[in-house]
């Protein structure tokens, strides 16, 4: 395992961790969601090092050990730039080698956001319990607050409830609301960039993603209805994309009971592709 800090398209630090395979077959880049960091996936990148694919993963910015404002960002695009960076690593490290991505929630949004903008610059891409679509939480007259919050006071931080709904396993969920690295309050600023400029620019150029996808949701999701999972596989232009609902699993479908289960079919499709 090598931890390292690199410098992204405006400087800002990102923390990044890469676990190599001896002689890897493929490449996967992780990007974890909103508030948490990218060391709560080591034993999904345990599992997936053992079929000789080598893993990269970072804390997003504002996140974790990675530099910028805690729970900060100043354009949705920053995200998908900083993916860029971390791409253009792998690539230089793993010449000739194939490059996947799995993202996770917001890095759901952030990968699918990358699909659109670097067309076909990667293998594919995994998207599991993708952020895809406005919640409703930012619809309404819940979206217009979040609007005129963002123009009167940007910086103003909500409590992140999120953790009580991550997954059915109560030992996951009691440790993520202890976990001192996962962001307690996330800023105005961030769910505007996120859940409604970030998200009306996707629905406006969905018809660009025509990347080889790989789509996963739990039906129980408390987070995000699995519906806009099916949405996006249906309004894309992929000739290559693939869908699998669980039954049961809610939101962190990569940290429920039958995390092996997820992991396999990420594993299973990644190798049908190299």
């Amino acid at each position: 395992m090598e931890k390292r800090i690199i410098d992204s398209f405006d400087t800002t630090n990102l923390y990044v961790v890469t676990n190599k395979s001896n002689s890897p077959k493929a490449v996967l880049i992780i990007v974890h969601g909103l508030a948490e960091y990218c060391e709560r996936y080591d034993y999904v990148v345990e599992k997936i090092n053992r079929k000789n694919i080598s893993v990269y993963r970072y804390d997003l910015r504002g996140h974790g050990k990675s530099g910028g404002q805690k729970g900060w960002v100043e354009s949705y695009e920053s995200y998908i730039k900083d993916l860029q960076e971390v791409v253009k690593l792998a690539k230089e490290e793993n010449k000739n080698i194939p490059l996947f991505i799995l993202g996770h929630s917001m890095g759901g949004f952030i990968t699918a956001g990358y699909g659109i903008k670097y067309k076909n610059d990667v293998s594919g891409l995994i998207l599991s319990a993708a952020a895809l679509e406005r919640p409703d939480s930012a619809k309404g007259i819940n979206g217009a607050l979040i609007k005129t919050f963002n123009k009167i006071y940007p910086g103003y931080k909500m409590k992140n409830d999120l953790g009580k709904h991550v997954s059915r396993d109560k030992e996951v969920v009691e440790k993520y609301i202890k976990d001192p690295l996962v962001l307690k309050k996330i800023s105005i600023k961030l769910y505007y960039e996120f859940l409604i400029s970030g998200m009306n620019w996707i629905e406006d150029n969905i018809k660009k993603f025509d990347n080889s996808c790989l789509v996963l949701h739990g039906k129980e999701d408390k987070i995000i209805n699995y519906k806009s999972s099916i949405r996006f596989k249906d309004k894309i232009n992929s000739d290559d994309k693939n869908i699998i609902i669980y039954d049961n699993l809610y939101h962190e479908i990569l940290n429920e009971m039958e995390k092996d289960e997820v992991i396999q079919d990420v594993i299973s499709w990644i190798e049908e592709r190299i």
